[in-house]
């Protein structure tokens, strides 16, 4: 029987982890989620220098987190496949779960937290209907294009 060499086998999930452990390249892989976006869109959103978010955006390519494709003189970014997607959501609310700072994080990005009424879709759109709120897509537009 053949010994799994566990050094190996663990350094292919480190690629991954290891891809994560930049928080610039979270907040690329973030965007990315939101839909395909040229490098220049990602790095301006991202707010870093052309060269860095290039060097990130390929190392989460490599890492097998991210996509290609080249319509020359564009580059294009993608997340890899719906299994990303899925690991970046798990992966936020295993963050939300787990490390209180990220609510303090994430009220401090918000001022007037109190003020969020959180409600369901279809309460929105009845409410909507109904003239009592206005609905404002404030999205960048390759968010918006991308739905």
């Amino acid at each position: 029987m053949a010994q799994i060499d566990g050094d190996a086998f663990f350094a292919q999930f480190a690629r991954i982890t290891g891809a994560l452990a930049a928080p610039s390249r979270l907040k690329l892989l973030d965007r990315l989620c939101q839909g395909e976006q040229t490098v220049e869109q990602l790095a301006d959103a991202a707010e870093l220098s052309l060269p860095n978010a290039s060097r990130h955006l390929r190392q989460l390519a490599e890492a097998g987190l991210a996509a290609v494709r080249r319509d020359p003189p564009r580059v294009f970014y993608r997340i890899a496949d719906d299994s990303v997607l899925r690991f970046w959501f798990a992966l936020r609310d295993l963050a939300r779960a787990q490390l209180l700072e990220l609510d303090h994080a994430a009220r401090e990005l918000i001022a007037d937290r109190d003020g969020l009424v959180p409600m369901r879709r279809e309460d929105l759109l009845a409410r909507m209907e109904a003239g009592e709120v206005l609905l404002l897509d404030v999205r960048p537009d390759p968010e918006y294009s991308a739905g």
